[in-house]
């Protein structure tokens, strides 16, 4: 392994790598220089053996340097975590992915959802993508409340016959199948049963005590020439499109907010 440091407009970039890794760091360092990158680590371990461990820049514009144990919210990865916390029930024999739903969430089997299999939920098939209920201010933090919204509505298709990206909703809809099968929720179980064993430093509902190390999100500016797409048009002018439902109806989240981050939100809020 290779010591590395680099001083950049963002600041120090610094870490270990393989030399036989260089691309990687050439392409990190790249993301400063070239692209605006304000923060950022970058880690690969192949075959149990870490070949890259690079980190730098800051954790805002300005802010203080990102180090090496600096955290940030990786969006759509928890959806692997959570995903895994799922197999690992299936490899024990605790969930059947063949098996309905409502043999471990019987409060899920109605309107329409009555057939809905375990592996509808994590195939994003099970056809509740997004909710049509006008969500409260803070729902994404309220575990209880998302998954009672879920049992009560509709699905927007038959399970089963077509997918569409739980973008946000895997949250509940596997969440609550490993906490019914499991007995304890999301969070604890990758936690007692994933990241503890392993000594990984990677939460669903970062604790309290991390809150220190965590870099906020920052938000790109709009893209002028995206305003006119069919996408953004069905996001701002149609309540009913799959886009608005999506983008516009959560509840007002504050994906920086001490609230957000130690929610349990499996598919999108681990860090």
């Amino acid at each position: 392994m290779e010591n590395f440091s680099r001083e950049t407009k963002a600041g120090t970039l610094e870490g270990t790598y393989d030399p036989k890794f260089k691309p990687v760091v050439d392409a990190f360092v790249e993301n400063f220089e070239t692209r605006d990158e304000v923060g950022a680590n970058a880690s690969i371990t192949l075959e149990g053996k870490t070949v890259v461990d690079i980190w730098g820049g800051k954790k805002a514009r300005g802010g203080e340097p990102w180090v090496k144990d600096t955290v940030s919210l990786v969006f759509s990865c928890t959806k692997g975590a959570t995903s895994l916390c799922a197999h690992m029930l299936a490899d024990r024999g605790k969930l059947d992915l063949d098996a309905k739903v409502a043999d471990y969430w019987p409060e899920y089997a109605k309107n329409g959802k009555e057939e809905t299999l375990v592996s509808m939920m994590l195939d994003h098939s099970a056809g509740q993508p997004h909710l049509r209920t006008k969500l409260k201010d803070g729902a994404y933090y309220d575990y209880d409340y998302m998954v009672k919204l879920l049992e009560e509505e509709e699905p927007f298709w038959k399970p089963g016959v077509r997918n569409g990206y739980h973008g946000v909703t895997l949250a509940w809809t596997v969440g609550e199948l490993v906490h019914r099968a499991a007995g304890k929720r999301m969070g604890k179980f990758f936690a007692d049963e994933v990241a503890k064993p392993l000594g990984i430093d990677f939460w669903i509902g970062t604790p309290e005590e991390i809150e220190p190390r965590v870099a906020p999100m920052i938000f790109a500016e709009p893209d002028p020439a995206a305003a006119g797409s069919k996408f953004t048009q069905a996001v701002m002018n149609d309540p009913t499109s799959p886009a608005h439902l999506f983008l516009l109806n959560s509840g007002n989240t504050d994906f920086n907010s001490r609230e957000c981050h130690a929610a349990e939100i499996g598919s999108a809020n681990g860090m």
